[in-house]
């Protein structure tokens, strides 16, 4: 019998904008982080207006938030698309409402330049709490409105006049997140505070006062920097040893399909080999570029290729763009009235118009600052001189390889393949030598396991250049294994293993060889990691048991004494000294098996801070490292 291809009228159920947000919070607010950034961007608004200083954050150890701001106030004038409803109640509890849209009047219009387009920042955030409530302070008198679990619970009130020490003019929020749609989060409060800085810095002029309760201490601190991106490279420069001062240059410019553009840009460089650019478009950071990183790349490239060029004589070598931003930190900004992101992410900014601006803008700076520091501009062309002596080399390097298919083909001859050629189920697992490949082989799934044993540690490659890499027989093993290649040929397309696991024991020196394999990843395959394809294994420490059905594996001295606790006496405890001397069923069941096995994805949350880690931690500034270990304070990391 056919069935007829009919919907059930029960099966088709319209979600309340509330409801929506609360059932997909994740559509809209990525973590909790969210319901400060959302809060404060607004207040950021008001300044990139020009009506608002300063801007207040507390965060108590309750979660209870606060944002305030001295700027305008949200309007309190009754919408024109529901005379009922105040522009206050729209803007902050109604989804895709502000004033940021197309309409007479209107930030769009005014040609203000702000992040948010979409209208759901602060009611989306709204919808996830038990409580928020909006004070708004006009002349220095106060209104209040609030919501619970984004229904209104109270309407807009005139509650009195404010007192002489608090602010005149401005917005207040406050808020209680839901923990029933926030579960299992929290605050990143270091991420918050950077945050924070990192406006200013956007900003400059802005005030961004910040009081946290932070793991029982107190972080109070105000951040303003009125040097702006100048004082941005400088920070994200101080761990590095530089040899060019800040390069830092603003304009304003008319277009006449984006109306007026403001181009923010400031650069340095480095001793190091990599590179590091930071994009924001209105404040809004672009991890993926956009047509101003790529417009910049073009402008940089021109500038210092075409002073080569008239500046050496005799022959010379070719530059690529690569050359030129080897040791570069830069940051580039602009902001514009109405961008066009790919996607709601904002990751990447997509305005072709935009790259021609920001190219002409990035020309006429570097030109300029060459031009007039002589000094400095050897130092910069010798410094893409070298990289481009380094990328010759390792061209040559790769052209023998490949003569000899010793590097980009062929299988290692320690690799212990897998049967299934589908990518998105293998894994290669990266054992900490060969006792640990042994055990590996024989607790693995032959399927989609592979094995590759590698000898001791590999290198620190902090400060290696690619053609050191190519030197290394381990590293040219795993490089062969992955199938992607490296450098200029890398291709993710071609990896073999969706999925590589880094296998070490469970002490100091295995926390030392995972550090050194993140590092090489992060560095020269970084892409591996940006797409959540690298793992770290969890073997565990202990295994307490009575007998062969009753045993309990712990990775932590604390689980151990509780499963000694709980399984009563008579128990025995084993302690796992390395991979290579568990049992196969032990290694298999406990940090093999799919369903069972704990694995900790290595992922990029934050660039900036990354950076700073991976260039302190395994950099040779020994006395920068040993700072930074022993700092405890929060207070000392801001």
């Amino acid at each position: 019998m056919t069935k007829k291809n009919i919907a059930n009228e029960v099966e088709i159920t319209t979600l309340s904008d509330v409801e929506h947000v609360r059932q997909r919070r994740g559509m809209y607010l990525p973590n909790m982080n969210y319901c400060a950034y959302e809060i404060v961007d607004n207040a950021v608004d008001e300044f990139m207006a020009g009506y608002c200083k300063n801007i207040w954050l507390q965060i108590e150890s309750n979660k209870v938030m606060r944002v305030q701001d001295d700027g305008r106030g949200v309007p309190l004038t009754p919408s024109k698309d529901d005379p009922s409803k105040s522009m206050a109640e729209v803007a902050l509890g109604q989804l895709k409402s502000g004033g940021k849209f197309n309409a007479k009047g209107s930030m769009l219009e005014q040609g203000i330049k702000t992040g948010g387009l979409n209208g759901t920042g602060a009611s989306a955030v709204n919808f996830t709490c038990d409580q928020f409530v909006a004070t708004i302070t006009k002349e220095g008198t106060q209104y209040q409105l609030g919501w619970e679990k984004g229904l209104l619970t109270q309407e807009l009130v005139e509650i009195g006049e404010a007192e002489e020490n608090e602010i005149q003019h401005g917005t207040l929020i406050e808020l209680i997140p839901d923990m029933s749609i926030w579960v299992d989060d929290d605050y990143d409060i270091p991420a918050i505070v950077k945050r924070m800085e990192q406006l200013t810095f956007l900003n400059p002029g802005l005030s961004i006062h910040v009081d946290i309760d932070y793991n029982g201490k107190q972080i109070q601190t105000t951040f303003c920097n009125p040097d702006g991106l100048t004082a941005y490279i400088q920070k994200l420069s101080e761990k590095k040893e530089t040899i060019v001062e800040p390069i830092h240059t603003t304009f304003e410019v008319e277009n006449d399909k984006f109306g007026k553009i403001d181009v923010d840009i400031a650069l340095g460089y480095n001793t190091t080999y990599s590179e590091e650019m930071y994009m924001f478009t209105n404040n809004v950071p672009n991890p993926l570029g956009g047509h101003h990183a790529t417009g910049f790349k073009e402008g940089l490239y021109r500038a210092i290729n075409s002073y080569y060029e008239n500046t050496t004589k005799g022959k010379l070598v070719s530059l690529v763009q690569d050359d030129v931003r080897e040791g570069l930190v830069s940051v580039i900004s602009v902001k514009v009235a109405n961008p066009v992101f790919d996607g709601q992410g904002k990751a990447k900014l997509n305005m072709p118009g935009i790259r021609a601006v920001v190219r002409e803008a990035t020309v006429e700076m570097i030109e300029e600052f060459l031009d007039k520091n002589p000094e400095t501009a050897k130092l910069i062309v010798a410094k893409a001189i070298q990289a481009q002596q380094t990328r010759e080399a390792v061209r040559k390097t790769r052209e023998a390889e490949r003569g000899a298919k010793k590097l980009f083909g062929g299988i290692p001859d320690k690799l212990t393949t897998c049967s299934s050629k589908n990518a998105e189920e293998c894994e290669i697992w990266l054992a900490e030598g060969d006792s640990a490949g042994g055990s590996c082989k024989k607790a693995r799934d032959a399927k989609t396991q592979a094995i590759l044993p590698v000898f001791g540690k590999i290198n620190n490659v902090e400060n290696s250049k690619l053609s050191d890499i190519l030197k290394s027989p381990k590293l040219e093993d795993v490089i062969k294994a992955l199938g992607t290649g490296i450098g200029e040929d890398f291709n993710l397309d071609n990896l073999k293993y969706h999925k590589i696991i880094i296998a070490a024991d469970a002490d100091d020196d295995g926390l030392h060889i995972q550090t050194l394999w993140i590092t090489f990843f992060y560095r020269f395959m970084r892409p591996i990691i940006e797409n959540g394809h690298l793992y770290i294994s969890c073997p565990p420490l202990f295994k307490v048991y009575k007998n062969k059905k009753e045993y309990r594996y712990c990775y932590t001295v604390d689980e151990k004494d509780q499963a000694l606790a709980e399984m009563g006496e008579r128990c025995q405890v084993t302690r796992y000294k390395g991979l290579g001397e568990m049992e196969a069923i032990d290694l298999r069941d406990s940090t093999m098996n799919k369903d069972s096995r704990v694995l900790i994805q290595v992922s990029i949350d934050d660039i900036e801070y990354d950076e700073t880690i991976i260039t302190t931690c395994m950099g040779d500034n020994v006395a920068l490292r040993k700072e930074m270990i022993l700092e405890e304070d929060m207070g000392e990391l801001i």
